[in-house]
């Protein structure tokens, strides 16, 4: 059997490393540039991490900007904001304010890249200005704004995610149908929809079948309850739902 020496200390292992790499790691830790990481990579892990937590949201959603998209957008905007800041300090001249004020006029067409517009439906507007927050939570962690930016992000993604429950964001109370029926069979169709539903469209082919374009104003319940019992219609052909979710 063998006994443990327990009270002995570990080797020094310094004698093992070579004068110039001691050096080495010595200059590194005392360099203006190394010591300029710490001021810098806080705020930028930060940005890096909420613009991914407003990604992640939009990914659940199946969105076009997702989690690469803020998190890019989050951390640029505050490395531009940083350098606005580090300029500024190094040479006393300008406005420390201007380059973030540029980002948010070029991120603009950015979320303009993402509102998608068909026909009569439009979407993407609600990702368009989640783009717009990243951008904002990137320009507060450039400033040092720290606990704001985690403060908003979270309030803001769960004040989203809620709403996605609350107001789904299909059932605005307008809806598009496409209807089609005998023309004969057309005033006893049009009496299945509120009276305030109006015509957008309405063709007849040759052999009297109408295909009307409806904006009903109805919620999505009532909506599917005309649906669910007029399925065994036979004055109905088909009922086709046209419109898109909104964001």
């Amino acid at each position: 059997m063998f006994a443990m020496n327990t009270g002995s200390s570990l080797p020094d292992l310094s004698s093992l490393v070579p004068d110039w790499l001691n050096q080495w790691f010595t200059a590194i830790q005392v360099a203006p540039h190394f010591l300029l990481t710490q001021s810098y990579l806080p705020p930028l892990l930060v940005a890096m991490f909420l613009g991914y937590l407003i990604g992640f949201e939009r990914r659940l959603r199946h969105k076009v900007a997702g989690v690469r998209t803020h998190m890019v957008v989050a951390s640029a905007s505050c490395i531009v904001t940083m350098i606005g800041l580090y300029v500024f300090d190094a040479t006393k001249m300008g406005d420390a304010s201007r380059l973030p004020g540029q980002i948010l006029t070029g991120i603009t067409f950015l979320g303009a890249g993402v509102i998608m517009k068909r026909g009569f439906s439009t979407s993407g507007i609600t990702t368009a200005a989640m783009v717009l927050l990243s951008t904002a939570i990137g320009i507060a962690c450039g400033f040092g704004f720290i606990l704001m930016a985690v403060t908003c992000t979270v309030l803001i993604v769960v004040a989203v995610h809620v709403t996605y429950y609350t107001n789904p964001p299909d059932d605005t109370g307008e809806h598009l149908l496409l209807v089609s029926c005998q023309l004969e069979k057309y005033e006893n169709v049009r009496k299945l929809f509120p009276a305030r539903s109006h015509i957008d469209q309405f063709t007849r082919d040759a052999n009297n079948v109408v295909s009307v374009r409806i904006n009903v104003k109805m919620n999505r319940g009532e909506l599917d309850k005309v649906l669910s019992t007029n399925v065994h219609n036979q004055d109905i052909i088909a009922i086709k739902l046209i419109d898109d979710p909104a964001s």
